[in-house]
C-alpha cells in the first residue's frame, strides 16, 4: 500500500515521488490538496455523519472472526453447488455482494432478514435488480467498477441458476452474514472482509494459482496497518493506494487505522489495482460496506505492466459520471414531455367536454 499522490488535477494526477508503503518500516507523509473528489458525487450522503464516524474506536475484533468468515464461504459455496448453479462464480459472489450492500437499511436486521428470507426466487432477482439500479443514479462509477459480479442480473440467468441464487441468499443470511454487513456503523462494517473469502472459497486451487491469488489475513493487515499510519494519522486529503489490492483487505486494515485515530476515511482517497476482475469488482463493493466515501478509484490491471492506472482509473470515472449526467438528461427531458403530453391531453379533453355543454360540437 501507498500513500503521496497528489491531486491538484483530478483528471492528469500524476504520483508524488514520496509514498506510503504498508510493508515499509518507516511510513512517510505528505500534505496534499484536500479538494479531491468530483463535485457530481459530493452530492452523495455518507453512511453516517462525519462527527460519528470521527469517533476513536479501539473495541477488539469479534471472536473467531476469521473462523466465522470461512464458515460463511463454505455454506455458501455448499448452498451454490448443491443447487447446481453452475460454473458462473461471479453469479453466487454478485449475490453475497448485492446482499451486503442491502443491509445497512432502516429495517433493524432481523426484518430486513425475515423479508428477504421470504421472497421467492423471481421476486428475490428484482429485489437484486432493482437494488443495483438505484445504487447506479448515487454511484455509478463503482457500479461500474463491479459489473462483473452484477451484470448477470441485467443479462438474465435460467431458472436453475435463479433458485441457486435464493439458495445462496438463505445459507449467507442463516449463516450471520449480516451480522457483518447490516450495521449502520462503518466502523462495525469495517471488521471484515466478506467478499474475500467467498471469492476464494468459489474460485478453484488452479484459478487461484494461475491468478497469484494470496490474500494478507485481517490480523496481518491490521497490524501492518496500525505500524505504518502510526500514532499521528496522515492528513486528510492524502491519496493511499494498494498496486495489489485483491479485494482490498489492507485498504480495509487503513480504513479502520484510521477511524481508531478520530480521522474519517472519507477524507482520503483510495486507490486500489488487481489484475483480476473479479477482485476488483469485490474492491468497489467493498469500498461502499466500509464507508470509504466518494473519493473512491479502481483500477483492473497489470501493476508492473502499466503505472498509469490512478488516471487510467480518473478518466474512467469521469465518463462514467458523464455518461450517468447525460442520461438522468434525457430521462428528465422524457418525463417533461411526458408531463407536457398528459396536460395537453388534459386540456383537450377540457375543451371537448366545455364544448359539449355549449352545444359547439358538430
Amino acid at each position: 500500500m501507498t500513500r503521496g499522490y497528489r491531486p491538484d488535477d483530478r483528471r492528469h494526477a500524476q504520483p508524488d515521488s514520496e509514498q506510503l508503503d504498508l510493508l515499509a518500516q518507516t511510513p512517510a507523509r505528505q500534505q496534499t490538496d484536500p479538494q479531491t473528489d468530483q463535485q457530481v458525487e459530493q452530492r452523495i450522503d455518507r453512511h453516517t455523519s462525519s462527527e460519528q464516524a470521527r469517533i476513536t474506536r479501539a473495541a477488539p475484533r469479534p471472536a473467531n472472526m476469521r473462523l466465522h468468515l470461512q464458515q460463511i464461504a463454505e455454506d455458501i459455496d455448499r448452498a451454490w453447488h448443491r443447487a447446481h448453479g453452475g460454473s458462473r462464480i461471479e453469479i453466487p459472489l454478485g449475490t453475497v455482494a448485492t446482499l451486503c450492500l442491502i443491509g445497512p437499511t432502516e429495517l433493524d436486521r432481523p426484518k430486513l432478514e425475515q423479508y428477504i428470507l421470504g421472497l421467492d426466487a423471481p421476486a428475490l432477482m428484482r429485489l437484486y435488480q432493482s437494488f443495483w439500479a438505484r445504487l447506479w443514479m448515487n454511484r455509478p462509477y463503482l457500479v461500474d467498477v463491479a459489473s462483473p459480479i452484477h451484470r448477470w442480473l441485467e443479462d438474465g440467468i435460467d431458472d436453475r441458476a435463479a433458485k441457486a441464487v435464493r439458495a445462496v441468499t438463505q445459507a449467507a443470511i442463516q449463516t450471520g452474514m449480516l451480522e457483518l454487513t447490516a450495521s449502520p456503523d462503518p466502523w462495525w462494517r469495517s471488521q471484515a472482509d466478506v467478499l474475500g473469502p467467498v471469492l476464494t472459497g468459489l474460485r478453484s486451487q488452479g484459478g487461484r494459482r494461475a491468478l497469484a491469488e494470496f490474500h494478507t489475513p485481517a490480523e496481518v493487515a491490521d497490524a501492518l496497518a496500525r505500524l505504518t499510519i502510526g500514532d499521528e494519522a496522515p492528513s486528510p486529503g492524502q491519496w493511499i493506494s494498494d498496486p495489489a489490492a485483491g479485494t482490498g483487505g489492507l485498504i480495509r486494515a487503513a480504513a479502520l487505522a484510521l477511524r481508531e485515530r478520530g480521522q474519517d476515511p472519507a477524507d482520503y482517497v483510495w486507490v486500489m489495482t488487481d489484475i483480476d476482475p473479479l477482485a476488483c469488482a469485490c474492491a468497489a463493493v467493498n469500498s461502499l460496506i466500509w464507508g470509504l466515501g466518494s473519493n473512491v478509484l479502481v483500477h483492473c490491471g497489470d501493476t508492473l505492466a502499466e503505472g498509469d492506472g490512478a488516471e487510467r482509473a480518473l478518466r474512467r470515472r469521469a465518463e462514467v459520471i458523464a455518461h450517468r449526467e447525460e442520461m438522468v438528461g434525457k430521462a428528465a427531458v422524457i418525463a417533461a414531455v411526458h408531463q407536457t403530453m398528459q396536460l395537453l391531453d388534459i386540456a383537450a379533453r377540457e375543451h371537448d367536454e366545455t364544448s359539449s355543454r355549449l352545444g359547439l360540437t358538430d
